[in-house]
């Protein structure tokens, strides 16, 4: 079933009934979808759910089969990109390797023939900006991948969009590198307060930078909420599998389990592993099982929990918090216990 966000009149960008084939595949299939002035919004899913096609629809790249894209209350369904109040981020960034870094940035100014005292000036402040003072005269093969990613935003930026597109320029960055620009593009965003428009398939990223998100599935939303909503109160057992890590229950496990039909989704850390003699509390329910792996992660311990009513459960929690008493260790029978009030009904 589509879901569709609230129209608004005051919204940067609106699709309306958009629809896409390429062909006989259907890409993007009768998506409404309405993104607030300001917002940093992420368009989320699996490779092939439709969000990239979305951006490169509201960018001017590629035309819907049907529907209109809106951008600040003007239909540009048919309008060129260049003509559009936008600039779109790459993930490999598509910088000009024989030109400095105020070069690249100011290469867009220079295309429009903006005045070269301007083009200076705009350059200098937007590089200031992006925490880039000082490197104006350096070549993209001296930057690291993260001061790269840096003067890639500042060409976007320099042309003064009301809409910045990223489509996953994260992807290109390790681990840390990425979580460390995580916080500086948000911070970038409250700093300029333009709208920022971020595709990506990574649920961690989307729930650290995003004001609210669209989850993309199979060419149609499946959810649009904030990233506490979405997470505590998926709509559909996907948006809860893919959103962090869900324990789904359905049919006979779930009546066993919680005494009613309907599909169930517990988060792995709102559960608690004991043993299977400690006591429960009376504000919480249980189930026994066998606990049949144990996985250090660092920061956590995964704990995989094979229940006698049927269901195979993930438990996880902060390692200095998991303790290593003996009758927890793998093999031993233990004890899942949970809060009602965590159990999450679906639909």
């Amino acid at each position: 079933m589509a879901v569709a966000a609230p129209a608004t009149t005051t919204g940067d960008v609106r699709l309306e009934g958009v629809t896409k084939r390429f062909g006989s595949v259907l890409a993007v299939d009768d998506i409404t979808l309405d993104i607030a002035s300001g917002e940093f919004f992420a368009l989320l899913g699996p490779s092939g759910s439709g969000k990239t096609t979305c951006l490169r629809m509201i960018a001017g790249f590629e035309q819907p089969t049907s529907g209109k894209v809106w951008l600040a209350g003007r239909d540009v369904t048919s309008v060129a990109p260049f003509d559009r109040e936008t600039n779109t981020v790459f993930q490999d960034y598509a910088l000009f390797p024989h030109m400095t870094v105020a070069q690249n940035v100011g290469y867009g100014l220079m295309v429009k023939r903006v005045a070269k005292s301007e083009r200076r000036h705009r350059v200098e402040a937007v590089l200031g900006t992006v925490r880039l003072d000082g490197y104006a005269d350096r070549k993209p093969a001296q930057l690291s991948g993260g001061q790269r990613q840096r003067v890639a935003l500042a060409r976007a930026l320099v042309n003064e969009p009301r809409v910045l597109l990223l489509d996953e320029p994260l992807g290109a960055l390790d681990r840390k590198l990425r979580e460390e620009m995580q916080l500086e593009l948000k911070q970038l965003q409250r700093d300029v307060g333009i709208t920022f428009l971020f595709v990506t398939h990574d649920q961690d990223e989307a729930l650290t930078m995003s004001d609210r998100m669209a989850v993309f599935n199979g060419g149609r939303l499946e959810q649009v909420g904030a990233p506490a909503e979405i997470y505590d109160r998926p709509a559909t057992p996907f948006v809860a599998d893919f959103i962090g890590t869900s324990n789904i229950v359905e049919g006979a496990p779930a009546r066993a389990l919680f005494g009613s039909d309907g599909v169930f989704s517990l988060r792995p850390e709102r559960l608690r592993v004991l043993a299977e003699s400690d006591r429960v509390s009376a504000d919480e329910s249980s189930a026994e099982g066998r606990l049949v792996d144990v996985v250090y992660a660092g920061a956590t311990l995964r704990r995989v929990v094979a229940l006698d009513a049927g269901p195979v459960f993930v438990v996880t929690d902060a390692t200095s918090a998991s303790g290593s008493s003996p009758e927890l260790q793998r093999g031993a029978r233990v004890r899942l216990t949970w809060k009602p009030s965590s159990l999450y009904r679906l639909g």
